[in-house]
């Protein structure tokens, strides 16, 4: 061996003590000459003893016994001294807490005697290598340090621990996973510990000799701290996808009562003067002042009133169908009577029109038969679903619907036996608590006995109450829930069967109408206006001929009609007879070119007016045109009104200038 190649056996040694995920002096091939090298005894020649690490300890500026308080854990940083650790076993452990009682929020100081490291951790947590950054400290020899911090604690409701970790996506202390080894309590630090310690065992078939004692036979050789070495970037780093993509991937669930550490401030100053210890202050900057409560939206209860739900909905299909069906009938006689008075109607019409064939009364009389023949469809669904669906599911669901009401009787009935036992478990406590007030005002035997009494009687009382409402969530609940399921399982069963009846009964009528009402729409779209018109003008040309205009005839003054008076005029002054047609060239010609010339100017004026109407039709169709594609039908009904008033206006201006033409034709002199 090249001495000039091998490292100092010190550094060895140091990065054996302090194995932090690698060992960068492990590499060189040493030869111990057989000799085996415990690294366990090494780390712990190397890692102080409590009494020669802590200098002194102040809790609130008041001395207190190190020692007493930090007691000696395994971490991954070797072993490290904790104070109100749950994962130590301490026989009539001492916890210091920061009461809201007093004015003081809670200081811890601590004096200690080489380089360190100091972690803030909740009581079931321990340190290890990817703890918060904010949350740990290095304190040198020589200089001094300080977390200043805030506490957002956390409260389950009874309810969380009921509900499975996965769901409620944390755990608590006593729920260890399995093959959880090395401490007696769940954390989310002793599981990414257990996930590294697996990860190692998995790649070089050892773990790190910092690793808890129950992994001691599978602790690393100078080898295996090679391939640990080999492997950092791996193993000490956890995976965060999308961040870091390389690392452990632990599925770890947070701590259920672990609390929320907000660090205020953080600070490590060197001292100016030559101090031969360091200082770390952990120092509570206020008061709790905010709770977080973990509740479950849906309890076990909510499980059984859905289940209820369940039950009602279908108990309730039974009745549903009775009374579909009965709708059904009732349909079907409205629509025989509907069927019935525009029959009546009908057959008014058909001795009112022309007797001659029409498409659209033939599809007419094709509806009524349709609707007819849908009173006997609805007739038959309405006998098929009390029949065939709603009479057997009733006889089948029951006994059943009777079962359940039961269980949740049960139910209740076991709801009502917890509360009584809660309100005698009250009563206890506050006879309990009297008791130990009344000791303390009045200090004698009697009191005494009395308060021990007291005591044993809220203990029993508080044991036979959770092991009721153990009873209650492990076996009694679990197996009314059980039963419930078997129901609910037959239940849906049977309703599924009903419903599937129910519809292939109306899938049946549907279809049959479907098919009837096929043939009817496109009988609809056959019908012509122009046939049916074509067909009425033949039969009233055949019955009647044709009928001309009915122009009034020209009616001479003579001769006399039977009511004149008797006409006594000689006939050489007896007036001519005249025809019907203008003279214009005797008494009345001037007259008649007056006449002329008005008719010629009121012929312009009735066109133009017809020209102003007509325009006006053309601008109302377009607005009532637009405003249909807009489905604005209370428009479209004003602009009718309208529309139909201006025709009236067009044709009865068309009248007048008929009239004008044709005297203007009459009188006029070509």
């Amino acid at each position: 061996m090249n001495i000039e190649n091998v490292p100092n056996m010190v550094v060895l040694a140091t990065d054996i003590a302090y194995f932090n995920g690698e060992c960068q002096s492990c590499k060189y091939d040493l030869d111990f000459q057989g000799t085996s090298i415990d690294f366990v005894d090494i780390t712990n020649t190397f890692h102080s003893e409590c009494k020669d690490l802590f200098i002194s300890c102040l809790w609130d500026d008041k001395p207190m016994n190190c020692c007493q308080h930090f007691n000696s854990i395994q971490t991954e940083f070797g072993r490290c001294f904790s104070m109100n650790n749950k994962q130590i076993e301490v026989k009539n452990p001492m916890y210091y807490i920061a009461s809201s009682n007093q004015r003081k929020l809670g200081t811890l100081q601590l004096e200690l005697s080489a380089n360190s490291e100091a972690f803030l951790h909740s009581q079931e947590d321990v340190p290890y290598w990817n703890i918060e950054y904010d949350r740990r400290l290095s304190i040198p020899f020589g200089s001094s340090g300080s977390i200043h911090f805030s506490i957002v604690d956390v409260i389950n409701d009874p309810d969380v621990s009921f509900t499975p970790p996965e769901v409620r996506k944390c755990r608590f202390p006593n729920e260890l996973p399995e093959n959880f080894l090395g401490y007696k309590h769940y954390s989310y630090s002793t599981c990414i510990i257990n996930c590294r310690i697996e990860a190692q065992l998995e790649i070089c078939n050892c773990t790190s000799h910092l690793a808890p004692v129950e992994f001691k036979p599978r602790y690393c050789d100078l080898d295996g701290l090679k391939c640990l070495t080999k492997y950092y970037g791996i193993l000490k780093k956890l995976k965060v996808p999308g961040f870091n993509e390389t690392g452990l991937n632990c599925d770890c669930l947070s701590s259920c009562v672990e609390p929320d550490y907000n660090i205020v401030a953080r600070k490590t100053s060197e001292s100016e003067n030559e101090v031969k210890s360091g200082s770390v202050k952990f120092i509570l900057s206020n008061q709790p002042y905010e709770i977080v409560t973990r509740q479950v939206a849906r309890t076990t209860l909510d499980l059984v009133v859905a289940m209820g739900n369940c039950f009602g909905l279908g108990f309730g299909v039974a009745d549903f169908t009775t009374q579909l069906s009965q709708l059904y009938e009732r349909h079907s006689s409205e629509l025989q009577l509907l069927v019935a008075n525009f029959r009546k109607r009908n057959s008014e019409l058909r001795k009112e029109r022309a007797s001659c064939p029409s498409s659209l009364f033939h599809t007419w009389e094709t509806l009524l038969q349709e609707v007819e023949a849908d009173v006997v469809g609805y007739t038959n669904a309405a006998t098929s679903l009390e029949r065939v669906v709603a009479a057997p599911l009733i006889d089948k669901t029951f006994h059943m619907k009777v079962q359940a009401r039961k269980l949740f009787a049960h139910r209740e009935g076991c709801e009502v036996i917890l509360g009584k036992a809660d309100d005698q478990l009250n009563k206890s406590r506050q006879d309990y608590r009297s008791a130990f007030l009344n000791y303390c005002s009045n200090s004698n035997p009697t009191n005494l006995a009395i308060y021990y009494d007291s005591h044993n009687n809220y203990v029993q009382q508080l044991t036979a109450t959770n092991a009721m409402i153990e009873q209650y969530h492990r076996h009694t609940l679990p197996t009314i829930l059980q039963e419930l399921e078997e129901i609910l399982t037959d239940v849906t069963t049977a309703v599924s069967d009903a419903i599937c009846q129910e519809g292939e009964i109306i899938t049946d009528k549907t279809n049959n109408q479907l098919r009837r009402y096929e043939s009817l729409c496109a009988q609809a779209r056959a019908v012509s206006s122009t046939a049916d018109l074509a067909h009425l003008a033949r039969t009233l040309l055949t019955s009647t001929p044709p009928i001309r205009t009915p122009k009034r005839a020209f009616l001479p003054p003579y001769p006399p009609e039977p009511d004149d008076p008797p006409i006594d005029v000689p006939a050489e002054t007896m007036p001519p007879v005249l025809r019907g047609e203008m003279l214009l060239d005797r008494m009345g010609g001037g007259q008649a070119r007056l006449s002329y010339e008005q008719l010629k100017k009121d012929a312009i004026d009735l066109e133009a007016q017809i020209k102003m109407l007509q325009d006006g039709l053309d601008a109302l169709a377009r607005i009532q045109a637009r405003s249909l594609e807009s489905n604005l039908y209370a428009k479209v009904n004003e602009i009718q009104e309208e529309i139909s008033l201006k025709k009236y206006d067009y044709r009865a201006t068309q009248l007048h200038l008929a009239a004008v033409r044709a005297q203007d034709f009459l009188i006029s002199p070509s």
